[in-house]
């Protein structure tokens, strides 16, 4: 969904947005499954991770070192802000006396720009699924840039970086390729507000909980998904219905049956196996629909404001001709969300309908 401008800019992909409007079930599935969902991630670690085991010491305060991943998230929340902590290749080179987070110019706020698989890899390096996706003209506007790997320039380009900004110089090592996390940093502490977070992430077992704690907090203001958005499909299935955004409570199905989401049953392993034999190839489209509504409704409305505001002649100029298919595509994720939920939840009848039905 977001791509780096040769010019370094970050910006929303548009050509979905562009496209005619699927009209056909086949078409919502090929326009999902080619769709790359890559947004700015920042997964709030565990102390229990490679990271804070090998390196905590004297970098992680001792009263984040205590805390878990979900104390740690609250903690972000009730603050409003991010602390950055000292990292990269000058990590460990200052004076004896000191200690790393004694360096300020090397504190810095990670983020990783990913597509949608390749977020459960943060979740298994951090040991969390805890983690807020912001939206990008935010993280832009905070000075986020891309981590410079040594390795990869001449001297004169090295010499630069490090006189300006030592707090994204890394060396790659060869036990470990960094690269894959294609890492952005931003300097210092990064305060926010609910306004500059497009979604909040927790593990499937805490969200109910979490929902309640930012209620009791008076945290209204956050969209949250559930981890198995990003790492087991089937189970973001059956959460769905239940979900702060959604609340769906029935679902018609076959074009005549109503039926309560309780009424069907927990998934038996060979439930699992038939459902994705007859739903795989759908299935991460459920998702990448629902990340990409949070996502894009902000941008789209903007664009929808700025584009009313046009006379009639710049509108139907040939410029601005497939830009006119925005405000339909913009509508369009919702209903092919509900028609893939629809054709999931229809597959899993027809699997459990002996057992779902024998009380009937």
């Amino acid at each position: 969904m977001l791509k780096v401008s040769a010019s370094g800019s970050i910006q929303v992909v548009i050509h979905h947005l562009l496209d005619e409007v699927p009209e056909t079930f086949e078409r919502v599935v090929e326009r999902y499954s080619k769709l790359d969902i890559t947004l700015f991630h920042h997964i709030v670690s565990s102390p229990n991770c490679r990271y804070e085991c090998r390196f905590g010491r004297g970098r992680v305060p001792d009263a984040v070192l205590a805390m878990n991943p979900m104390q740690r998230m609250e903690s972000i929340l009730k603050q409003g802000a991010i602390q950055g902590n000292p990292k990269g290749y000058f990590v460990n080179k200052h004076h004896a006396s000191l200690t790393a987070s004694q360096v300020d110019e090397i504190k810095s706020v990670s983020f990783s720009l990913c597509d949608s698989a390749g977020v459960p890899e943060h979740f298994d390096a951090r040991k969390s699924e805890y983690g807020i996706c912001f939206f990008h003209d935010f993280l832009e506007g905070a000075g986020i840039r891309p981590v410079v790997y040594l390795n990869d320039h001449d001297i004169h380009h090295q010499r630069q970086v490090i006189f300006n900004a030592p707090h994204l110089v890394e060396m790659c090592s060869p036990k470990y390729n960094m690269l894959w996390e294609n890492e952005w940093r931003i300097r210092g502490r990064l305060a926010f507000t609910p306004d500059d977070v497009a979604f909040l992430i927790v593990p499937d077992s805490g969200y109910q909980s979490f929902m309640k704690w930012l209620t009791d907090e008076d945290l209204y203001n956050y969209a949250v998904l559930p981890s198995s958005v990003f790492n087991n499909h089937l189970d973001y299935l059956r959460i769905l219905p239940n979900l702060d955004h959604s609340s769906w409570r029935q679902i018609r199905l076959f074009e005549g049956l109503l039926l309560d989401f309780d009424e069907f049953l927990e998934f038996t392993d060979d439930d699992r196996k038939r459902m994705l034999e007859a739903t795989g190839k759908y299935l991460p489209c459920i998702a990448k629909a629902d990340i990409q509504d949070l996502y894009e409704e902000r941008y789209v409305s903007r664009y929808l404001r700025f584009f009313g505001q046009l006379n009639d002649e710049t509108k139907n100029s040939p410029r601005f001709k497939k830009l006119a298919n925005v405000d339909k595509n913009h509508r369009e994720p919702w209903r092919s969300s509900k028609d893939l939920v629809k054709a999931a939840y229809e597959a899993l009848f027809t699997i459990q309908q002996a057992r779902i039905t024998k009380d009937w």
